[in-house]
């Protein structure tokens, strides 16, 4: 009970005391008395409870040792070592750790499930706040990857458990030629994707093929756990599609939106959903069988002409998006639809201009889709995207009785961050 006081003292070093209270003695521990062990753990529990975790783990990796093969009925020592290791910022070694002891908790006692308990929990906290890993892609030409703590192994690869933080990977071709290696952030809890190029023909011929390679430029990936923010500038036509009594042939005009964007986290490392709000206007043309005068009447006396229908709007985009993970540059394919509001329509034909209040308040729907292109660094960072939308919905614009389809295309041009 005296162990079980100390073991409370500190809220972390409290993990470990209900499950080392309950550990009982076994016959694997007799090298060492069930006394002498629980005086060790005692020591090490007082220098952890000060947060003195170098001098805890000190002692703990002595008893370890001590132990030799009895210590598969001791998992906790190895738990507490875990832990040690990782509130000194040592997370892999710490996961090592936590892993080791797992299998030596298979047994039915309470004391055994509790340790187990335990030891999966320590796991995936490990894993969520300080590790995380890394989905390696590779140029023609590379037939390895070496990691300085992890070795080699080839590529494409997933490295897994990386602890947080900038880590270097180095490529290597078939004859052992080592490129320039790449520096990538791990992000905690997340998969992250970087590209490792061939070696080129700038590394001194005459160099070591073991030789260390110069770092490269960081190459830092985009988390698939950001939310991402921006603004885009799209300039393209906008025509009718078929034409009525009015409108025996018809031509594109021109079309022009800014709108604010918002991206989702991605899903699966390559999906994500986005909402686009902004305002756009669209001008179509056609060539009028029967001119509309000044004051909005049809008259067949007046010589026919063109005609451009000009209409503002808001719109407001539901999108779904797929991407290549990221790449030098990444790829992605957009669909959703759209919702319109117009505000205002105008007709002008020569120096005539009239109102249009058919279709004008009436929100209508459209089918959207397009490709972006963007590159892979996190922050501020360009887009260029072709999208197009097409309106077979009433509403919008209207000739008389006649809900006229549209189509909408325009290249998008923007940033997000």
């Amino acid at each position: 009970m005296m162990l079980c006081r100390l073991f409370a003292l500190g809220c972390a070093s409290a993990l470990f005391a209900v499950s080392l209270c309950t550990v009982p003695a076994s016959a694997g521990t007799a090298a060492l008395s069930r006394e002498a062990i629980d005086a060790r753990i005692e020591a090490a529990a007082e220098r952890f409870a000060a947060r003195a975790y170098t001098d805890a783990l000190a002692l703990l990796e002595a008893l370890d040792a001590d132990l030799g093969d009895a210590r598969r009925s001791e998992p906790n020592v190895r738990l507490m070592i875990g832990r040690c290791l990782q509130l000194l910022g040592r997370p892999e070694e710490a996961l090592r750790a936590y892993q080791q002891a797992l299998p030596w908790t298979d047994g039915d006692s309470d004391a055994a499930r509790q340790s187990r308990a335990r030891a999966e929990q320590f796991i995936a906290e490990v894993r969520a706040k300080a590790l995380g890993d890394v989905t390696l892609t590779c140029a023609e030409g590379v037939a390895q990857v070496n990691h300085p703590a992890r070795g080699l192994r080839g590529c494409p690869a997933r490295v897994r458990d990386l602890a947080a933080g900038v880590q270097r990977f180095e490529p290597i071709d078939a004859e052992g030629m080592r490129g320039e290696p790449v520096e990538v952030t791990i992000v905690a809890g997340q998969v992250v994707t970087a590209r490792l190029s061939a070696p080129r023909s700038t590394v001194d011929p005459q160099a070591s093929p073991v030789a260390d390679a110069q770092a490269a430029p960081t190459t830092t990936p985009d988390p698939p756990s950001r939310w991402r923010f921006g603004a885009r500038l799209g300039l393209g036509m906008a025509t009718l599609l078929g034409d009525t009594v009015y409108t025996p042939e018809v031509f594109p005009g021109l079309e022009a939106r800014i709108a604010g964007t918002i991206e989702t986290p991605r899903l699966g490392d390559w999906l994500s959903g986005q909402l686009e709000v902004g305002v756009g206007r669209s001008v179509v043309g056609y060539h009028d069988a029967a001119v509309v005068d000044a004051q909005g009447r049809r008259s067949d006396t007046l010589t026919p002409g063109d005609v451009e229908r000009i209409v503002y709007r808001v719109d407001a985009a539901f999108l779904g998006r797929a991407c290549v993970p990221d790449q030098r540059w990444t790829p992605c394919v957009v669909g959703g639809l759209t919702a319109s509001w117009p505000l205002s329509s105008t007709e002008e034909f020569g120096s005539s201009s009239i109102p249009v209040t058919t279709g004008t308040d009436e929100m209508h729907l459209a089918a959207r889709g397009g490709v972006d292109v963007r590159p892979p660094a996190s922050g501020w960072r360009p887009v260029f995207g072709v999208h197009a939308a097409f309106d077979a919905w009433p509403g919008g614009l209207q000739f008389e009785d006649t809900s006229l389809a549209q189509l909408h295309l325009w290249v998008d041009l923007g940033l997000t961050f």
